[in-house]
């Protein structure tokens, strides 16, 4: 784990996240032939992320993931960016997503999942957002500071079918195996550069060891546009309704866009007819225990009043 930066200056840290981004981008172009990819959510640490990718002077390209259930400020926010780095000739592409090759939505894939997305759940995810990018070197706004699951995190990632197979590199060792491996040098067993020859998917996360005041702060510093929801209060503007957000925050998105309650509770009554018409007309918590439905309102109040 890197831990050099947790305690040092926004200066260092900016230095450091660019030297990450650098590296990452000359990797990049020599095991992938590609330019380094941003993943660009329209939230604050990917805001900055692009920044300070643009400020390193490496050639990218910028990714955003729709995932259906965006806030429409985000979406509106997201096309502006764009428009602005394309015209300084930077490629931005956004992806809608797909499921065995077709168009789909999160309301599609809850009655098809046969369960709400849920802490414990997380299909949603892996669905709507961590499958764009393909295999190559994405660069992502991950912050270890944002929670406790995110302390083993590291600059540079290939993230394995479970934890142990993952494999975890500080800027520095992924420095020293890449220039061993540009020198020919015999530098022994390394999985890491192997996958690289084999185009694996490599997550490259520059901010790693920002806080959120690190983030505010650049923000400030550098005249960063930014998505307005944060000047109404919101602490997150990830997707409405997102379970990870838990209760509290699961209600307020659904004041502020009653819309998307409208569909998820319609997503309920889909999902609720499904498991009935399958013989089980109930859904599963956390500890695997089955509890009967009686409809799709049921399934959302359980679903937002759930225990995280």
């Amino acid at each position: 784990m890197e831990q050099m930066n947790l305690f040092g200056g926004l200066d260092e840290k900016i230095q450091r996240s660019i030297d990450i981004i650098k590296l990452a981008a000359d990797m990049s172009e020599h095991y992938y032939h590609k330019p380094l990819l941003i993943a660009y959510s329209g939230g604050k640490d990917s805001e900055v992320l692009v920044d300070l990718a643009i400020k390193s002077g490496v050639p990218i390209e910028i990714l955003n993931s729709q995932t259906t259930v965006d806030a429409p400020e985000t979406v509106y926010h997201i096309r502006r960016q764009f428009a602005k780095w394309r015209e300084m000739g930077i490629p931005c592409e956004i992806k809608y997503p797909t499921y065995k090759g077709k168009r789909t939505s999160m309301w599609e894939l809850i009655p098809r999942e046969g369960i709400m997305p849920t802490p414990w759940a997380r299909w949603c995810c892996a669905v709507l957002k961590e499958t764009s990018g393909g295999r190559r070197i994405t660069a992502l706004g991950v912050r270890r500071s944002e929670s406790v699951n995110r302390k083993d995190r590291a600059a540079y990632e290939i993230i394995g079918k479970n934890k142990e197979s993952a494999i975890r590199k500080t800027y520095e060792d992924t420095a020293e195996v890449y220039q061993e491996d540009l020198d020919d040098s015999p530098y022994g067993e390394c999985r890491f550069i192997e996958k690289a020859k084999k185009n694996a998917k490599i997550s490259a996360n520059p901010i790693i060891d920002w806080t959120d005041e690190d983030v505010w702060a650049y923000i400030r510093d550098n005249g960063v546009i930014y998505n307005p929801l944060y000047d109404e209060g919101f602490s997150r503007v990830g997707c409405v309704g997102c379970p990870l957000a838990g209760g509290k925050h699961m209600r307020r998105d659904f004041e502020r866009w009653p819309k998307y309650e409208k569909l998820y509770r319609r997503a309920c009554q889909k999902l609720y007819d499904t498991l009935k018409a399958q013989g089980k007309a109930f859904y599963t918590t956390a500890s695997s225990t089955n509890i009967e439905a009686k409809s799709g309102d049921e399934i959302f109040d359980w679903w937002i009043n759930v225990r995280r």
